[in-house]
Formats: C-alpha cells, sequence, structure tokens
C-alpha cells in the first residue's frame, strides 16, 4: 500500500492540483503527507543571491505569489498559496521590503512575508547590506530602520573582532548572515549584538591564524569578502573568484569589481527602490562614478565592507585557490568564464556579454 500510495504521489507531483487533493485527503498515512508537502515545499533553485521584493498594501495573497513566481523566487504560485492556506497565513502576509532568494524554500519565504507568529525567525541572506537588513527586519516589526541603522554606523560595540576597526567605520560587514529568532519590538541594540556575537562564533581560531598568517587585519578581510560575496552565485566558485582578486592586489592592478560600483552608486545607507539597493546593468558612466568605492577608479580595496559576507565566504578569502586567472566574466547560468590575460577575458567577454 506504501509502495502505490508513493507512485501516486510521484505522478500527482506532475499536477498541483492532484497532489493539493493527496495532501488534502486525512485518510493518507503521515508520511506520504510530509512526502507530498515536501514536495511542494522545494526552493525554486539550489542557489540564489539576495533581491529585493516588495509587498504593496492591499495586495492579496494569489497577487503576491504570482509576483514571486515571476521573479523566480518560487516554482509555483499556487503551490505556495496552497502551502499558505495550510499553514492558515493567507491573509497574514505583511506589506513591507524584503530580501528574498531562490534558495529560500516557499515555507522560508512565507516566513518572511508574514508577522512571525508562526516561528519568529529572520533569515540574512549572505551579500545584504546594512539597509536591506534595516528594511528587512523593520518589516517584520523587530526594529525600527532608522534606530538600527544609527547604531550600525555608531558602531559602539566592543566585540574583539571590531578592534582594528578604523575610527569611524560603521559596522558594515560584521552583521552575520543567519537565521535568528527575534521577537517583535526588540531593542536594536540587542539585535546587532546577536549578529556580532555569531560573527565572533563563526571567526575559528584557524581563521584568525590565517589572517594573520595573510598579513590581514580583520576589517581588510571583511571588506573583501564583502566583495566576493556579492559576486559569486555559486558557492564552489568562492575560493576561484577570491583567488581572482588577491592575484590583483598583489600585482598592483585595480580591482574592477562592478559590485562595489553598485554600493557606490546606491550611497551608504538607501532606502529600496525599484531597482533593488543594488543598481543592475551598469553602464560606462557608472563605471566612471567618483566614488572611493568605485574600484574601477580607485586602486586596492574600497574603504570598507559593502555587505555583510559569510563565513564561508570569509574562509575562502583565506583559504583561496591558487592560480593564474586575473579576470572572469559572469555566463547566464550564473557560474563565471575566467581568463589569465585581457585577451582571453575580452573573447569571453564577447561571447557571454555579446560585447567588448
Amino acid at each position: 500500500m506504501r509502495r502505490a500510495l508513493l507512485a501516486l504521489l510521484a505522478v500527482a507531483c506532475l499536477v498541483g492540483g492532484a497532489l493539493a487533493y493527496l495532501i488534502g485527503r486525512a485518510d493518507l498515512q503521515a508520511e506520504v503527507r510530509d512526502y507530498a508537502l515536501g514536495q511542494l515545499d522545494a526552493p525554486a533553485a539550489s542557489e540564489g543571491r539576495a533581491v529585493a521584493f516588495t509587498v504593496h498594501p492591499g495586495e492579496s495573497a494569489s497577487e503576491i505569489a504570482s509576483r514571486l513566481e515571476v521573479a523566480g523566487l518560487v516554482r509555483s504560485a499556487s503551490n505556495l498559496q496552497l502551502i499558505a492556506r495550510l499553514r492558515g497565513v493567507q491573509g497574514k502576509l505583511r506589506s513591507g521590503s524584503y530580501s528574498l532568494s531562490a534558495s529560500m524554500t516557499p515555507t522560508d519565504i512565507l516566513d518572511a512575508l508574514t508577522d512571525g507568529e508562526l516561528s519568529g525567525t529572520t533569515t540574512i541572506l549572505p551579500g545584504a547590506r546594512a539597509a536591506e537588513i534595516a528594511d528587512q527586519l523593520s518589516a517584520r516589526g523587530v526594529v525600527k530602520r532608522d534606530e538600527f541603522l544609527a547604531l550600525v554606523k555608531e558602531g559602539d560595540f566592543e566585540n574583539e573582532i571590531l578592534l582594528d576597526r578604523p575610527e569611524g567605520a560603521s559596522l558594515e560587514g560584521y552583521l552575520e548572515p543567519g537565521t535568528y529568532k527575534f521577537a517583535q519590538n526588540t531593542p536594536a541594540r540587542e539585535v546587532i549584538q546577536a549578529m556580532l556575537d555569531r560573527f565572533d562564533s563563526d571567526y575559528t581560531p584557524e581563521m584568525r591564524e590565517k589572517t594573520a598568517e595573510r598579513g590581514l587585519t580583520v576589517y581588510q578581510l571583511v571588506t573583501l569578502a564583502s566583495v566576493v560575496e556579492r559576486e559569486i552565485i555559486r558557492p564552489e566558485e568562492r575560493p576561484l573568484v577570491a583567488g581572482v582578486y588577491l592575484n590583483r592586489l598583489n600585482l598592483g592592478m585595480k580591482l574592477q569589481a562592478d559590485p562595489t560600483v553598485q554600493y557606490a552608486i546606491a550611497g551608504q545607507y538607501p532606502k529600496q527602490t525599484s531597482a533593488g539597493y543594488w543598481k543592475p546593468n551598469l553602464s560606462d558612466a557608472d563605471l566612471d562614478y567618483n566614488s572611493p568605492f568605485n574600484t574601477y577608479r580607485y586602486d586596492g580595496l574600497p574603504p570598507g565592507p559593502i555587505s555583510n559576507p559569510g563565513a564561508a565566504t570569509m574562509a575562502a578569502v583565506l583559504d583561496p585557490t591558487k592560480s593564474d586567472y586575473l579576470y572572469f566574466v559572469a555566463k547566464p547560468e550564473g557560474t563565471h568564464a575566467f581568463a589569465k590575460t585581457l585577451r582571453e577575458h575580452n573573447a569571453n567577454v564577447a561571447r557571454y556579454r555579446g560585447g567588448g
């Protein structure tokens, strides 16, 4: 019987309505119902960069689900609505600005869009900037945006990881990504302290030793990792991209990292716009934008972190892939084409971007 039910589920997974019917049958074994829910709750992609998503006041669950599908954040709007119905949250999706990813399951996305009654958890994705985190937490009623960002800017905290931070530098880069359980109206200082403490915990003794061996400060490590985090989509490319940037720095070449320009153009603490927090499709004029964060114009690392990297990316900077690569360009599927010479790189650009 169990085999027959599972076989039926396999067929039903191809038909949303049939799957919904099976989930609703009270006579099915719990194992089978759980299997069915698991099929519905698969993420749209195995990896995905954080993107901004706004829920507008008055939008229905159906409208929100449809836009999530169009944005590529969920596989199926109808499946998301079914999960929302099963969990009783159709009418609890809150308006606001969110940082979501295609690697989040539909349940994770619903948790992010609800008022926290179900789990009270908040997931901060690697590569989010402080303003994104502030808006995400504010939308969930955890903190007030301005209060959070004021403390990020002032940086009056005493964790050991902050000791080599330059005077006047913010806490951008030190807000450790991950899943947290914050109640609504939590003091902003308490929220930031939790993120700093997690950074301190994830920054292992081995990583600290490697930082010193490489002649880096923690601030320099976080700054470079913040750039790498914004460049990569596939986690396996972290050490290779980190190695390219370290090669360029060692040779005195400019980093020429697009994310630093995106950060510079948006400003330090932007509010979400229709283009999100990172300007896409940079023009030649953008690449000449006069800001110390623009690594097309200025040598070396940017003045500080441009995002909040995860521990895995910091580890990749400390243990990069050794290669002779000095260039890379993004391919449509999310990986990169690497090159040792400018001629090879230009050929890759022409191939994957259709231009020079």
